[in-house]
């Protein structure tokens, strides 16, 4: 598919991707401006990586044929990588060196309870194969009550040797605030052969050695795989510039990009998009909903992007910059179920293969099937790339005789006559339901009215389920972009190269602490710019420097209080005034007359690059953006329409 709109020239080919669970969306822009889209399955015996595949399509390149350096001037890449491995447990193999007498910290967590009537508790493995206790400790103020014990150590890691470790993990209390053992463990590790070495206070220099250590682990876990990934991508993309997109919604050099970051590495790009658009339409607030073939994002943006710092995945509470998405198992592959007394849509997806039954490739019922038996899915509108010989389009046929046996089987169990229509639109209403539901978790339960939003529905299957979502929200906007299909690879693009740093200070918020703040901020920036010009050689030139903006964050909370909220740093009083409404809005009540306490302070440096312009599409004759191209009959609510 291309969709073409004239933008800023480029001088070469720009692409940006995004590899999904099902799909991998590719968006380019030529060198004389205009926008190519593709989607190709993520997995298939015909090509060995579909990322790599569809800019070869492009190009009108052979299988084996190198990529053109000469002709593309970069490549920037969202992947579900480090998630998948994550979620199933393919990551490297990992050694815990932490404090002596705290080996089992990171297991026993905070001992949260989820699900509080669950009479089974199934807790996720750790992410850790070997454990080592380090003799020493440091307390809370930095000051060393023990010293290292060297020499037990030394013999620790002499059996680590032996055990063909990938990655070492290390998290020793309280190292946010004085690192000495830790650096002195990757010291005594380097003499004795390990290179994948991964401390925490590196990893994320915050206090709660729960969430640091297991956002450390993380890292060390995913190290393997990421590395096996940018291998594979840079042998085939050679001199080529690339960069990857990070959960926190800003690019990374490949050099940087780690798996604490890539989490929400696709997802990040859709709601960089919703931003954008929301700009561009100038509308008050917009809720991004991105339905794809595994899973739902939604997210919400007004003025600013709203993120979190701290999230369970899994099991796992990691303590990492992400922008807030909330995902739900509901995308165009989740499968259809009955267990004999209640209809299920997910968590289990069919995935790109065998995917759905109208892919023809043998799989089960999914969502895709239940929206082409009611008539939200034109088969012509797909392209050829399905059955056996993999040349044609969707099956209807199948599908229509999978629901025929599922609703015979539903209606002799319940005693009842539904048709497959009726059966079909049932797993449908469940699947919005769900998608609904993730919205108000963002939106009412903070505070907001969705109501006053617009909703944008983007991936693959958004638009199939935008009135039904929107319905049950009683929103009555919804904006669906020429670009909906492929909206998350166009956000990657859209997307700027940040750097980021945090520190925790622990202090009351005052006047008179405003100067120590302002003091470790410019710290802050003059080491992150330190570091990064190691990186990014173009920061030491006069150009770099003008291309970059910095934004300060702090934490602030009422003193005893456990949460806290990230706001902008601005001045004393207008801080402590956005404060105190914000948390009259999410809690109903205000801590007014309560002593603030900073916990964290936030730094970014971001590059103000344009990779791509913004896609601009062209008016029909009349101001209308669509044609019909053809009409059919769709079954909604009971009925034909």
């Amino acid at each position: 598919m291309i969709s073409s709109s004239h933008a800023k020239p480029a001088a070469k080919w720009r692409f940006a991707i995004d590899r999904g669970g099902t799909f991998t969306d590719i968006v380019a822009l030529d060198p004389e401006g205009n926008f190519h889209t593709l989607k190709l399955l993520s997995r298939s015996p015909s090509y060995r990586d579909a990322s790599i595949e569809g800019i070869r399509r492009m190009l009108d390149l052979r299988v084996h044929d190198p990529l053109p350096e000469d002709k593309i001037a970069g490549i920037r890449f969202g992947t579900t990588l480090a998630t998948n491995a994550l979620l199933e447990r393919k990551g490297g193999k990992v050694a815990l060196l932490t404090t002596k007498g705290f080996a089992d910290l990171l297991d026993i967590g905070y001992q949260n309870r989820p699900h509080i009537f669950k009479l089974c508790i199934k807790k996720p493995s750790p992410l850790y194969s070997v454990i080592v206790e380090v003799d020493e400790r440091i307390d809370c103020e930095g000051r060393i009550l023990k010293g290292l014990d060297t020499q037990a150590l030394r013999q620790d890691i002499e059996e680590l040797r032996r055990k063909d470790m990938d990655t070492i993990a290390v998290v020793l209390m309280h190292s946010w605030k004085n690192p000495l053992h830790e650096v002195f463990c990757e010291k005594l590790l380097n003499e004795y052969g390990f290179s994948s070495i991964i401390l925490s206070h590196k990893t994320i220099n915050l206090v709660k050695i729960v969430s640091r250590g297991q956002t450390t682990l993380v890292d060390a876990y995913l190290s393997t795989a990421i590395a096996d990934y940018l291998g594979e991508i840079e042998k085939t993309t050679g001199d080529i510039p690339i960069e990857f997109m990070q959960s926190n919604g800003s690019l990374s050099a490949p050099s940087v990009f780690s798996g604490k970051d890539a989490i929400l590495s696709g997802p990040a790009g859709g709601v960089n998009a919703v931003a954008r658009i929301a700009e561009d339409i100038k509308v008050k607030g917009i809720i991004g909903l991105d339905m794809g073939g595994t899973s739902t994002d939604v997210s919400r943006f007004e003025s600013e992007f709203e993120k979190v710092y701290e999230r369970t995945i899994d099991g796992i509470t990691l303590q990492t910059e992400m922008l807030n998405i909330v995902t739900v198992a509901a995308g165009g592959g989740s499968i259809l179920n009955f267990d004999g007394r209640k209809m299920t849509v997910g968590p289990e997806s069919a995935g790109s293969y065998p995917g759905p039954v109208s892919y023809g490739f043998g799989g089960p019922l999914t969502v895709t099937d239940a929206n082409l038996l009611t008539g939200r899915l034109i088969p012509g509108s797909f392209p050829k790339t399905f059955g056996p010989e993999r040349n044609a389009s969707l099956d209807a046929a199948a599908a229509k005789e999978k629901f025929s046996v599922l609703t015979n089987e539903i209606n002799a169990a319940l005693g009842v006559s539904l048709g497959r229509l009726e059966v079909a639109e049932g797993f449908l209403r469940i699947a919005n339901e769900k998608m609904a539901r993730a919205i108000k978790e963002i939106s009412v339960s903070k505070g907001f009215d969705v109501r006053e939003y617009a909703l944008l529905c983007f991936g693959g299957a958004g638009g199939q389920h935008a009135c039904s979502i929107a319905s049950l929200l009683d929103i009555d906007t919804i904006i669906i972009h020429p670009l909906g299909s492929v909206m998350s690879a166009y956000g990657i693009g859209l997307a700027q190269p940040a750097w980021k740093a945090e520190q925790t200070v622990l202090m009351p918020y005052n006047i008179n602490t405003l100067k120590e703040i302002e003091s470790t901020f410019e710290d802050m920036e003059k080491h992150l710019m330190e570091k990064e010009r190691l990186c990014h050689p173009n920061l030491t030139t006069n150009e770099g420097i003008e291309n970059l903006r910095t934004n300060r964050e702090i934490d602030l909370r009422p003193k005893g209080a456990e949460t806290f909220l990230t706001l902008k740093y601005m001045h004393f009083s207008e801080t402590s005034k956005t404060f105190n409404a914000r948390y009259e809005k999410l809690f109903g009540f205000s801590p007014s007359d309560t002593e603030l306490e900073a916990v964290n302070l936030r730094l970014e440096i971001r590059e103000s690059t344009e990779f791509f312009s913004p896609y601009r599409g062209k008016r029909q004759p009349g101001g209308t953006f669509a044609q019909t191209i053809s009409s059919q009959d769709i079954f909604y609510e009971g009925s034909p329409l």
